[in-house]
């Protein structure tokens, strides 16, 4: 009877030892999934920060550019109204240089 008892009492030990370990094994598996999650999404934001510099430093130069091409054409322009004013005074220059021989 005793014996019997032990066995039971042997039973129901192992019996909450493998719920135990059923338990553990289940709130690791929730702890790696949880991880994993962790990491996607730390990963996704981390692709969208660079994403987002990327653009900006993109839109940065293109406008560093822009900005560059306008400045060029506006001393282009500037340089061109100088030369034709050179050309001009050249030209009177040497339109008196013919009318006073």
């Amino acid at each position: 009877m005793e014996a019997e008892a032990q066995r039971a009492e042997a039973k129901q030990r192992e019996e909450a030892q493998r719920i135990e370990a059923q338990a553990q094994r289940a709130d690791a598996k929730q702890r790696e999934e949880l991880l994993i999650r962790m990491k996607t999404d730390a990963d996704r934001t981390n692709a969208e920060r660079k994403r987002v510099i990327a653009e900006n430093e993109f839109k940065r130069q293109k406008l560093f550019l822009d900005t560059n091409a306008a400045i060029q054409r506006d001393k282009m322009q500037a340089d061109l109204q100088k030369d034709i004013k050179f050309q001009q005074s050249q030209q009177k220059e040497s339109n008196r240089a013919i009318a006073a021989q």
